[in-house]
């Protein structure tokens, strides 16, 4: 994946894991963000921390996770969460659509707060179109 093909959205990348119960309690939450802006310049994506053995499929089809998750441990790299200097799970990162990170969490935001900063970057990404 290269954010490159996400170029002129919001992009909020959500490092997850399924052993984590915080990080599973915001699935509902991101599944409604996903819905909510489906065909604005808004796109999702999860970074999954499970062991790619201990990883079952039926979490993304349990869970109705239709946005792209991919695995943080990738064979002879570094994992993504260290690329991006992840502390801990979850962190989530919001993107504009310049490309330019507007803000990191550390573990779960005030969903509030997530919603109006993503509807905030979403409004200056369809101004500049």
């Amino acid at each position: 994946m290269e954010l490159a093909a996400f170029k002129g959205k919001v992009v909020l990348i959500s490092f997850w894991g399924t052993w984590y119960g915080p990080c599973m309690k915001l699935i509902p939450h991101e599944r409604n963000l996903v819905e909510r802006l489906k065909g604005r310049p808004f796109a999702l994506v999860g970074v999954n921390g499970d062991k790619i053995e201990d990883f079952d499929r039926k979490v993304i089809a349990k869970n109705e996770i239709s946005w792209r998750s991919f695995q943080d441990i990738r064979p002879d790299q570094k994992s993504i969460s260290a690329e991006w200097n992840v502390p801990a799970w979850p962190t989530i990162f919001l993107i504009d659509h310049t490309g330019t990170i507007r803000r990191r969490w550390i573990d779960a935001p005030p969903l509030d707060v997530l919603d109006s900063e993503v509807e905030r970057w979403v409004k200056v990404a369809e101004e500049k179109k």
